[in-house]
């Protein structure tokens, strides 16, 4: 199984688990419904979408960039493109739940 494979079997199954529908997934993110099942069916996901799609999920972005045996999906190049993108995304919210952003910020420093 591919890495894109991988992301669209761990982006169904997260999806599936929630009590959100793919409809209301899209419409909540702001995406078509298309844009979700590409998500669940070929795994192509923006970096941009897959963060705001963890939030709403409640769950860690290694819930889908980490395979079964513990090692990423993304290369490493990757990984950090992805970390970048998520301490862009907290600085746009500095007065939202302070103390837990920075935090996170503090782990993806490291």
């Amino acid at each position: 199984m591919n890495n894109q494979e991988i992301i669209a079997e761990k982006i169904s199954f997260l999806i599936e688990r929630s009590s959100y529908t793919k409809s209301e997934i899209a419409r909540l993110m702001g995406v078509t419904r298309g844009s979700v099942q590409g998500w669940t069916r070929k795994g192509s996901i923006s970096r941009q979408n897959l963060i705001k799609l963890c939030a709403m999920l409640d769950v860690s972005l290694d819930s889908i960039l980490v395979d079964n045996e513990n090692s990423y999906v993304f290369d490493n190049s990757e990984i950090s493109i992805l970390k970048e993108d998520i301490k862009r995304q907290i600085d746009l919210y500095p007065n939202t739940k302070i103390e837990i952003l920075k935090a996170i910020k503090t782990m993806l420093d490291s």
